[in-house]
C-alpha cells in the first residue's frame, strides 16, 4: 500500500459555497477508521486533502490520487483526460461513476457525480457493509473496477471490470455508452 491524496477540484471557478461543498465531499471520504476488534483498538486514518491547484509533482510521484468532479471541474482529471476511460457527463446530477485506473506508476480513482457512498435506498449505506472501514468499506468489498449508479450505490445501472491491459471490454463500452451520459476513450 502506498499514500492516498484526495483532491477536489477547483477548474471552473466554483462559487464559494460549492467549493466548501466540494472540500467537504473530499474531506468525508478521507476521513475514516478501522476498526481492528476491541482488543487492538481503532486506527484512524487521515489522508490529505488538497484541490487540484495545489498537488505537487511529489504527489504524482509518491502517492495515488482520490480524484473528485468530472475533467470540466477537477484540472487532475482534465490533465489525465485523454488516457482515461471514459467520463460522466458533466451536468448529470443524479448518477455517480467511480473506478479506479492505473496511471504513471500509480492508481487515481475517479468519482465523478454522487459520491460512492450515497446512502442504499432500502436504507443504511454502503460503508455498513465492511464495518468500521467507513466511506472505503463499500469498494473494499466491491469486485468490479467500475461501478455506474443512479439515486443510491446500491442502485446499480453498469459495473464491470478491465481486462488485462486495462481496457474496457466490447460489452462494458456498449453497457456505458448505451447510458448516454458516459463517454468512452477508445
Amino acid at each position: 500500500s502506498s499514500n492516498h491524496i484526495y483532491v477536489y477540484g477547483t477548474a471552473d471557478n466554483p462559487s464559494s459555497e460549492e467549493l466548501n461543498a466540494r472540500m467537504a465531499q473530499a474531506l468525508e471520504a478521507a476521513t475514516w477508521a478501522n476498526t481492528r476488534g476491541s482488543y487492538l483498538n481503532t486506527a484512524f486514518v487521515f489522508p490529505r486533502v488538497v484541490s487540484d491547484q495545489r498537488l505537487r509533482q511529489s504527489d504524482y510521484d509518491l502517492c495515488n490520487l482520490v480524484l473528485f468532479g468530472t475533467k470540466e471541474t477537477n484540472a487532475i482529471i482534465a490533465q489525465y483526460a485523454d488516457k482515461l476511460p471514459m467520463h460522466l457527463d458533466k451536468n448529470v446530477k443524479d448518477h455517480g461513476l467511480v473506478y479506479i485506473f492505473p496511471m504513471n506508476g500509480k492508481y487515481v480513482l475517479i468519482n465523478s457525480g454522487l459520491p460512492w457512498w450515497t446512502p442504499y435506498k432500502g436504507g443504511g449505506s454502503p460503508s455498513s457493509i465492511l464495518d468500521g472501514a467507513g466511506k472505503s468499506g463499500y469498494l473494499a468489498n466491491s469486485t468490479s473496477d467500475f461501478i455506474l449508479f443512479k439515486e443510491a450505490a446500491d442502485n446499480i445501472i453498469v459495473q464491470g471490470n478491465f481486462d488485462s491491459n486495462w481496457e474496457l471490454t466490447k460489452a462494458s463500452v456498449n453497457g456505458l455508452v448505451s447510458t448516454s451520459i458516459i463517454t468512452v476513450n477508445e
